[in-house]
């Protein structure tokens, strides 16, 4: 007799275990899928040049394409994706994957353009570039940017890996109705294609920043003029919330400088790197409400989720007193923690002076005691 299953396991009578064994089930396909896309994808790939060229002095061209392949992957000094190995001639001729003792210090600044991904020619080059390096997923779309933006948004993925080894991600381009790009999962990216076919970092910044500030001196000119005329009428007038509504505009005015942290001139890597602070965030201690995920606590130890958890409270405390600062880098940086977390991690890269140094030095405690895992 015929049976129907609902699953391929038995329920078991604990809802919480039966949702952890499907969260498991789920991830463990999406992996396979990817791992079986990519063999799939190389050999087909083997396959036309063999069918295109043929057999070569007795020797199979497939064996030609995979030595060179091989080469072309494992360069002397190439990181191995997990961040841990480094690709070493440890006797002449012989090569192998052996533990990165230390980075190769570089004068490369991470919202720059790599010069590697400048030498490419379209926005299709660059995508394949950083997922040959294995940092983001095949099922990635960066295609649709614009030459320019591709680039800088794949330079500061390359060089970022380099400071932080982040776990591969995936990049998407969508229509979104307010955000830039956002992220989720700790490991999804999600680009506004309405801005990024064609960006213009200037129209941006001007839009985002430039009229932030415009907006509140407005505002602050716009209640004295109410409190001149008020007292032009009777001096006597009670004016006192305007006098607070004006008082606490201009705090706003000298303590917010800008509405989102980023430079003009680096603003698409800043941009790419205030998301990868959350995707970080999620990867390393579990935050932006990752530890919710069931796939976070079958993957880490009870003593990494404790030291997560405590991470992640001293990062809500330094958010409260970063809070009462009289001046701050974005207004957007004290709106919650994450978004703390994003935009001081952005000027955390670019060392930038204005970021407390207690909060510089969670920075540097927190990626010297975590690893990014997904």
């Amino acid at each position: 007799m015929a049976h129907k299953h609902d699953t391929h396991f038995i329920p078991s009578p604990f809802k919480a275990v039966t949702q952890y064994e499907n969260a498991f089930v789920r991830a463990w396909n999406n992996n396979m899928a990817e791992a079986v896309a990519e063999v799939l994808k190389y050999i087909a790939n083997a396959t036309a040049v063999a069918i295109k060229t043929g057999q070569v002095g007795g020797t199979s061209i497939l064996d030609e394409i995979e030595d060179t392949e091989v080469e072309k992957a494992h360069q002397v000094g190439d990181l191995h994706p997990n961040g841990k190995w480094v690709w070493t001639e440890y006797a002449p001729g012989k090569f192998d994957w052996r533990t990165a003792n230390k980075k190769k210090k570089t004068t490369q600044k991470i919202w720059e353009m790599n010069p590697e991904i400048a030498k490419l020619k379209t926005s299709a080059e660059c995508q394949k570039y950083v997922e040959d390096k294995g940092y983001i997923s095949w099922a990635s779309d960066i295609k649709k940017a614009d030459l320019k933006s591709a680039q800088l948004i794949c330079s500061a993925l390359v060089n970022l890996h380099d400071l932080i080894p982040y776990q591969r991600i995936k990049i998407k381009m969508v229509k979104l109705k307010e955000a830039t790009m956002d992220a989720s999962d700790g490991e999804t990216i999600r680009i506004n294609s309405d801005y990024f076919t064609t960006f213009d970092p200037s129209k941006y910044y001007h839009r985002t920043n430039d009229k932030y500030v415009t907006r509140n001196k407005e505002s602050l000119d716009s209640v004295e003029r109410l409190i001149k005329r008020a007292l032009a009428v009777d001096p006597n007038a009670d004016v006192s919330k305007l006098i607070q509504t004006k008082n606490k505009l201009a705090e706003k005015i000298a303590r917010c400088p800008r509405w989102t942290y980023g430079d003009e001139f680096t603003l698409a890597a800043d941009i790419v790197l205030h998301e990868m602070g959350h995707i970080l965030n999620a990867q390393c201690s579990g935050g932006c409400g990752h530890w919710k995920n069931p796939m976070y606590r079958l993957s880490h130890t009870p003593a990494e989720i404790k030291k997560h958890l405590q991470l992640n409270d001293e990062r809500n405390a330094i958010f409260q007193r970063y809070c009462k600062e009289k001046r701050v880098l974005s207004e957007y940086s004290t709106t919650n923690p994450a978004e703390f977390f994003a935009e001081c991690f952005v000027a955390w890269v670019h060392k930038d002076k204005a970021l407390p140094k207690y909060v510089s030095d969670f920075y540097d405690k927190y990626f010297k005691e975590t690893t990014p895992k997904r």
